[in-house]
């Protein structure tokens, strides 16, 4: 639960988009430390606004919420301020001239009420990038980026808009995502990894405290990057983690399961779909359909209950029924097309994952399904009625369809595909060909998932 609860609040959609600027990373970090600070925060002690003030004498706007934080600008009497949040200690979060800062309430009066044509409830859980997304300063694509999340990057939600944005906090900065493109999931339950740990990893340099909260003692400083065995997840969103032996707390704004520059290693393990098979946000069949997966299709499990997975899945996170899948051993490759990627895994761990270029769309589409490595040749030719091509490795999987190197290609990934596909087969670039190689066997499963 996040410690302040956005009120139903009205805005006007034109002036707030204004409301966040480049100041927005230094002055955030206000409310994401004092919205966790307390696990039973009212709505009393942080109250979202939408009106105006106006100064009744020079007043500095400053970084926090006191007297002791840095100076941003000094305004000056009868300017008029847009009032975002107003705390109980008589300080205003406002913005002036594309400054969001706090002023205190002394030097400001009310000359405006709230206008109401953009509506935001509060909300509470988590939301996952199902692709890289951008986050705005506002709820619209014609607001200013100011920063962006990677997928499944995981970000704490604030409150959600009547026109479907989330007002989210992520990396120490609150902005907007598009429920277009993020899957919402209320309260992640985290079950610990295969060999009974769950591992995150810092997003920035934190402050690793006693108890979770900003006003605990500070036991160390935290690097970006780091590695920690993850213990549980409070109330309040805060992970208590061991780090060098010790037991401590970190604000849930700058902990990632992913690790910058390594493979993913925050699921349990790898199952298939035997049938089709629904993804939904909840574990209710009555909740929202997130996808359907087809049979065969693969998906990374993240947690599971008596009857269910909480998975990853085609860039959306949500459960599916576990009595439906089979899991997936030993070393095995997936092949994603609409990702273009191709991982390898081995006893659950990534041993390698890359981007591809797969069958041209709609002319030589690789067929989706279930295959096996049926050789593996080096130094050979593959031709056809137009092409005739040397490659250093080649691991046919279904017919004439393998997997191979490509040095003909430049570029891997993305939508190279659609318009300048390969025949059938996963080109792969040549740096990470000899690997797969050398770590798959005749037999070994290949699963082409669309």
């Amino acid at each position: 639960m996040i410690g302040f609860k956005i009120e139903n609040i009205k805005l006007r959609k034109k002036v707030f988009t204004l409301f966040l600027t480049s100041t927005l990373a230094l002055n955030s970090s206000f409310l994401l430390n004092n919205a966790h600070s307390r696990a039973e925060a009212t709505a009393s002690e942080y109250r979202m606004q939408n009106d105006y003030v106006e100064t009744i004498s020079s007043v500095n706007m400053r970084t926090d919420s006191n007297l002791y934080s840095d100076i941003i600008c000094k305004i000056e009497e009868s300017e008029q301020l847009r009032r975002i949040l107003s705390c109980d200690n008589n300080w205003d979060l406002v913005m002036y001239k594309d400054k969001l800062g706090f002023v205190c309430r002394d030097y400001v009066n009310d000359i405006s009420e709230s206008v109401d044509d953009l509506e935001i409830t509060s909300e509470d859980g988590y939301v996952f990038a199902t692709t890289g997304i951008n986050l705005r300063i506002g709820p619209s694509t014609d607001d200013k980026i100011i920063g962006g999340l990677k997928t499944d990057d995981m970000a704490k939600v604030l409150g959600k808009t009547n026109d479907n944005w989330y007002l989210v906090s992520y990396n120490g900065q609150i902005g907007y995502v598009s429920e277009e493109y993020v899957s919402y999931k209320e309260n992640v339950n985290f079950n610990n990894n295969q060999d009974g740990k769950l591992y995150g990893y810092s997003s920035a340099n934190v402050n690793f405290r006693e108890e979770p909260t900003i006003y605990s003692e500070k036991i160390d400083l935290i690097g970006k990057g780091t590695k920690f065995e993850v213990l549980a997840q409070e109330d309040n969103g805060w992970f208590k983690i061991v780090y060098e032996d010790n037991i401590g707390y970190i604000s849930d704004e700058y902990i990632t399961f992913d690790a910058e520059g390594e493979y993913r290693s925050d699921f349990i393990k790898v199952v298939y779909a035997n049938e089709e098979l629904e993804l939904r946000n909840e574990q209710s069949q009555d909740s929202f359909l997130l996808y359907t997966m087809d049979r065969y299709e693969t998906c990374e499990v993240l947690a599971e209950t008596e009857e269910q997975y909480f998975v990853r899945c085609a860039g959306k996170v949500g459960y599916i029924s576990k009595w439906k899948t089979t899991d997936l051993y030993n070393t095995f490759v997936v092949v994603d097309i609409s990702a273009q990627k191709l991982t390898l895994y081995r006893n659950n761990d990534i041993l390698l994952e890359t981007n591809i270029v797969s069958g041209k769309k709609d002319v030589y589409d690789t067929p989706t399904g279930m295959y096996s490595i049926k050789k593996k040749e080096t130094d050979t030719f593959l031709s056809g009625e137009d092409y005739y091509v040397h490659i250093d490795y080649w691991m046919p999987f279904n017919g004439g369809i393998g997997l191979h190197d490509a040095d003909w290609r430049s570029s891997f990934g993305g939508s190279i595909y659609e318009k300048n596909g390969s025949h059938g087969c996963i080109n792969i670039p040549e740096e990470y060909t000899d690997d797969i190689y050398d770590n798959i066997e005749q037999g070994t499963r290949v699963i082409v998932q669309k």
